[in-house]
């Protein structure tokens, strides 16, 4: 009696049949459902039908936005994936990524990154180059994958082209960066009062008369009497940033083409610090004939990355450690043109000296398919693909002479200049072959997916160290000394067979079934443990495709999901061969009176190791209204980690380092919403969408060994607290008087009123480590977002909001000590404790001999902030010239827009301290930066 319409893209249509012979029937356009058809695990689904839990993120969401790469432009996008950018340096400003919180304890809490169906990494994508992302959060959705994708899945899907006419587009920005929070620092004579009242609070004499003080202050005398401002030093370069991309695609029903040129550059706010990629990329398919398609998908990617050395400790991170530590005190020139400096030297003489390290990273992907058409609806699928890395850093350290300004005698050298090469070559093939069946009888769909695959690994580098060059222009390793140079090398292999399955089985669009099996054997583990077994199954109900909903014109779209499945890991921080036991050659030992080289055992393996295996539930519901314009998602996971491989402490009668065991258990909750809606009012078109998660981890089993404290003393891994635990002392406010300190548990010798209170927790009458508790986690429990995209005619506006929260933030070392020509401290000191001022915030000021105070040595809550914090992430303004201005130019698009990003920062962390900053950070970070950018979009 009726008939039902349906096409992709198009609403449905119900049309109750009459006496008429014929009948027109016109299908509305349903612009929700034309993005439904995502891509999972080796293939694609409509997303109605999908019963895991996949995050999509989309070209459009990445566009125009002036982020050097793709990990930064995911952070906020999708609920449940948590993504913190710890730096601002070109180059090595790559986010980190977490799905779903932490769920184990070694090294490997990353997401299997997967880019065309072949692992490898984001952050040498141009972003530009991307049609899509698919985040696969749960193990219903990520088990086809089963070795390593028990930390999730990002599947990235390169641009194709299609049966269409030849297209040219051209994108370009160029910006300029600023650093987003910079702390605030004394002036000299600041210091030198605060500083002479910490000398009087420890028990020594000033160091600084009056008159000494008013020098500093009046700059009459800057060679004795300086006022440095090292940052402003430091910060001195454009940090101007730009970016081009050409693509061409097209193609017709046999052939179908898309090529891209992509260049991307990076000035650093600090000289010497620098970044270049060349992107090409290039992917063709080919119609042969009726039954066999072939393609072939090409990469190349080009990195060059420098930064600045230094003849102390290497690398710029000490540059900017010693920026944050050398005192206001010392010029950084003297009136005859020599540099001030302190023991460990000077860190604007080490940039102008002009060591760099460069580093080139060269990748190449080459991916070759064939697709045969055995039978109606059974095809036959094989791919093979070739990656390799090659990685070559060179790095020049100049040595460096300091003079005694007095009598200009050479007083103080750093070095020797050396030379160190560094060369690594990474190949990995990869052959996979996949058969799928699809067939629909009356209401019932069914798809079967087969697999095999097996990727082989191997890893290369050769190092050359020499020192004692001529001079510091002669940087070829021949020109540097023999004697005691340095020349290593080593390869390491890595193996890995899969055979993997999957069924999705619908009934009537309504009741969805999909059951993946995956079996992997891997090299790292013995014969006896070598194979794991990782099943999922999932299930779904669209509950508006019930008879009873039809009343419900207003729900579009209803459906309830829930999935379980396990998934394993088999990297683990011990490297490739954690269950043999590795033999080290230079060993020596004596033989006879006389030293013998020799071999031995150093690093035991364990036979007995196996697959870590992570278990996930999750349930969730998806709701659309009014046509699809109110969104609505909601889920709920938990997720198990068990036999983590680990190394647990031994005891030192063992006399080698701990083997790998399989010895903990991690398990992580949470929940996941995500809401959205969108419309249009005559030209005025809106967009709005906001997710928030709520993630809680916890440690479940150490074997009996917790607490292990982690290596620099200040974090904790601990059965019920989560793993990036922060561990010190409870505070309890500050001391005002004698009596206060005499009445409370004995503190450390000298405590006296302005130090800090701790909370003797076991109430034995003093304080020490056994008092020591959790302090809160660095790890975000809630992430949160919101994007906002508002068009009119031609003018186009977008804001996302992006922050986290119930996060611990700590800084310690060089940001808040006070150690004399050794220290630059923060004004924060100014509102401390003093007897007049019996100030809550700070304590009273103590040199760095007096620990009581000090974070370093003594970590409690006293300095571990909430680093909870709301980002204005991008804001974006943007006009489209109209179109009969182009035609005579045979422009179909050209499109100016101005883009900001990290524009506003809303935090309670430390003044001028970075809320995304390493946990723990002694100010030794390149900060993030904020950027401007003007671009434009054109289309030919």
């Amino acid at each position: 009696d009726v008939l039902e319409f349906s096409f992709i893209g198009m609403k449905k249509a119900r049309v109750t049949i009459g006496k008429d012979l014929f009948m027109k029937v016109q299908l509305e356009d349903d612009a929700a459902a034309l993005d439904e058809v995502v891509v999972v695990g080796y293939g694609k689904q409509k997303k109605v039908n999908l019963t895991g839990s996949v995050g999509i993120v989309s070209s459009k969401e990445l566009e125009n936005k002036p982020v050097t790469n793709v990990s930064n432009a995911l952070q906020g996008t999708v609920p449940g994936m948590t993504i913190i950018q710890n730096s601002g340096q070109p180059g090595k400003d790559g986010a980190q990524i977490r799905i779903r919180g932490i769920g184990s304890l070694n090294s490997s809490a990353s997401p299997m990154i997967l880019v065309d169906g072949i692992q490898s990494s984001m952050n040498d994508i141009d972003p530009n180059d991307i049609a899509s992302i698919s985040i696969l959060k749960d193990a219903a959705s990520a088990a086809i994958y089963g070795v390593r994708a028990a930390n999730g899945v990002v599947l990235i899907t390169t641009k194709q082209g299609g049966n269409k006419p030849l297209k040219l587009s051209y994108n370009s920005y160029v910006g300029w960066q600023q650093t987003t929070r910079e702390p605030e620092k004394l002036s000299s004579a600041e210091y030198a009062e605060l500083y002479n009242e910490a000398l009087l609070n420890s028990g020594k004499p000033i160091l600084w008369s009056p008159s000494d003080i008013e020098k500093f202050r009046d700059g009459s005398d800057l060679d004795n009497f300086p006022n440095t401002n090292w940052r402003n030093l430091l910060y001195t370069e454009s940090g101007v940033q730009q970016q081009h991309h050409l693509n061409i695609n097209g193609g017709n029903e046999t052939s179908q083409y898309s090529f891209s040129l992509g260049y991307f550059n990076q000035e650093g706010l600090i000289k010497n610090t620098a970044t270049d990629r060349y992107n090409l990329r290039a992917n063709f398919n080919h119609k042969l004939n009726e039954k066999f398609n072939v393609g072939m998908n090409i990469s190349y990617s080009l990195t060059n990355t420098t930064e600045p050395t230094n003849p102390y400790a290497g690398g710029l991170s000490q540059i900017i450690r010693q920026v944050n530590r050398i005192s206001p005190w010392v010029p950084y020139k003297y009136s005859d043109g020599s540099y001030g400096y302190i023991g460990d030297g000077n860190p604007i003489a080490w940039l102008d000296n002009g060591g760099t390290s460069d580093a080139t990273k060269l990748r190449n992907t080459i991916i070759v398919h064939g697709d045969y058409k055995i039978l109606k609806g059974l095809k036959m699928r094989g791919v093979m693909s070739y990656r390799t890395l090659s990685s070559v850093n060179e790095s020049f350290t100049k040595s460096i002479q300091f003079y005694d300004f007095i009598s200009k005698d050479p007083s103080f050298s750093q070095g020797p200049n050396s030379q160190n090469d560094y060369r690594a070559n990474t190949s990995t093939l990869v052959l996979r072959y996949l058969l799928e069946y699809e067939k629909e009888i009356d209401k019932h769909s069914i798809k079967l997916l087969a697999g095999y695959e097996q990727e082989t690994y191997r890893f290369d580098y050769t190092r050359a160290i020499r020192k004692n060059f001529l001079n510091n222009e002669l940087s070829e390793i021949n020109a540097g000394s023999s004697d005691g140079q340095i020349g290593e090398g080593s390869g390491n292999e890595l193996a890995l067979e899969s055979f993997f399955g999957r069924v999705n089985y619908a009934y009537n669009d309504r009741y969805l079934l999909e059951a993946n099996l995956r079996r992997d054997g891997s090299s790292r583990f013995s014969k006896e443990n070598r194979w794991g077994v990782f099943p999922a199954v999932s299930a779904g109900w669209r509950i508006s495709e019930e008879d009873f909903m039809e009343s419900l014109d207003y729900v579009s779209d209803l459906k309830l999901r829930a999935s379980w499945g396990l998934l394993g890991n088999q990297q683990t921080s011990a490297g490739f061969y954690p269950s043999i036991s590795s033999v080290s050659l230079g060993q020596d030992y004596n033989f006879g009176g006389s030293i013998a080289s020799g071999a031995a055992i150093t690093k035991p393996g364990n036979s007995d190791i196996q697959w870590e295996t992570t278990e996930t539930y999750d349930i969730g519901l998806d709701l659309s209204l009014l046509s699809h314009r109110l969104t609505f998602s909601a889920d709920y996971f938990k997720k198990t980690t068990t036999d983590i491989l680990l190394n647990l402490p031994v005891s030192s009668i063992f006399g080698l380092s701990a083997p790998i065991q399989n010895a903990g258990t991690v398990a992580n909750k949470g929940f996941e919403f995500q809401v959205g809606f969108k419309g249009q009012k005559n030209a005025f078109k809106y967009n709005i969408t906001s997710n928030i998660s709520f993630i809680d981890t916890e440690i479940i089993d150490l074997k009996g060994i917790d607490p292990v404290v982690r290596p620099g003393g200040r974090t904790v891994w601990e059965v019920g607290l989560p793993i990036n635990t922060f561990y010190g002392y409870e505070s309890m406010g500050i001391f005002n008087t004698a009596e206060e300190v005499a009445n409370h548990a004995t503190q450390r010798s000298g405590t006296a009123p302005g130090d800090i209170i701790y909370k003797d927790q076991n109430n034995d009458g003093k304080i020490n480590g056994d008092d020591r508790v959790s302090l809160g986690s660095w790890d975000p429990g809630i992430t949160y977002s919101t994007n906002v995209s508002l068009n009119y005619k031609n003018f186009d506006l977008s804001v996302f909001l992006q922050g986290v929260a119930d996060v611990k933030g700590y800084v310690w070392g060089e940001a808040l000590i006070m150690d004399g020509y050794t220290s630059n401290p923060l004004t924060v000191f100014k509102d401390r404790w003093t007897p007049g001022n019996h100030s809550t915030k700070f304590p009273r000021l103590l040199t760095s001999s007096k620990i009581q105070n000090d974070p370093g040595s003594t970590t409690s809550d006293f300095w571990i902030q909430d680093a909870s914090y709301l980002r204005l992430k991008n804001l974006q303004v943007g006009y489209n010239i109209p179109k009969n201005l182009l035609e005579s130019l045979h422009i179909s698009k050209f499109r100016i827009y101005y883009s900001g990003q990290n524009l506003l920062t809303f935090t309670n962390f430390l003044d001028g301290f970075d809320p995304e900053a390493p946990a723990g950070t002694r100010g030794s970070y390149y900060p993030q930066v904020k950027t401007h950018s003007l671009g434009i979009n054109v289309i030919f």
